[in-house]
């Protein structure tokens, strides 16, 4: 190929209305980046914990919660745990805790509870997920009990 070609080819490409819309999916605004706390756990388990929020004043009702649970129930974290679990629940009572207990995200409903660790740029330490893993189990004995580790990249 020429260099005129390649030079014609790309401003073929320069002026493609689907190349602009790629471009600009690319750069979709982050508001943590724009705040500059993209990397404050504290702040994204706060933003978390309001669109998790069924009455939340985000307009989503339960929705994003639900499909947070139904990922989580047909992932492997909880195998005792189908989808058809979490449609039967009662999301009139279910309570979002932050930092009950230094728990990130406690999420309780009548007979499951949703304990959350969320971690950005740091690990557990002092054995803290064997502590609350302790705490949940002893407060909520006849709940099904979820623990999600909820990291960036996914660690385990």
């Amino acid at each position: 190929m020429t260099e005129q070609e390649i030079r014609e080819k790309y401003r073929h490409l320069l002026n493609d209305l689907d190349f602009d819309k790629i471009e600009l999916q690319l750069k979709t605004p982050n508001i943590f980046q724009i705040l500059n706390i993209s990397r404050a756990e504290i702040r994204h388990s706060n933003f978390l914990a309001w669109l998790l929020d069924p009455n939340g004043t985000h307009g989503l009702g339960r929705l994003f919660l639900t499909k947070f649970l139904r990922d989580i129930a047909t992932s492997e974290i909880a195998s005792d745990l189908d989808e058809f679990e979490i449609e039967e629940l009662n999301f009139n009572n279910v309570e979002l805790r932050r930092e009950w207990k230094n728990i990130d995200l406690l999420i309780v409903f009548d007979t499951i509870v949703f304990c959350i660790e969320n971690k950005i740029d740091t690990q557990d330490h002092s054995n803290q997920l064997a502590k609350y893993r302790t705490i949940v189990n002893d407060t909520f004995k006849k709940h099904k009990k979820v623990f999600v580790y909820l990291t960036p990249i996914g660690e385990t």
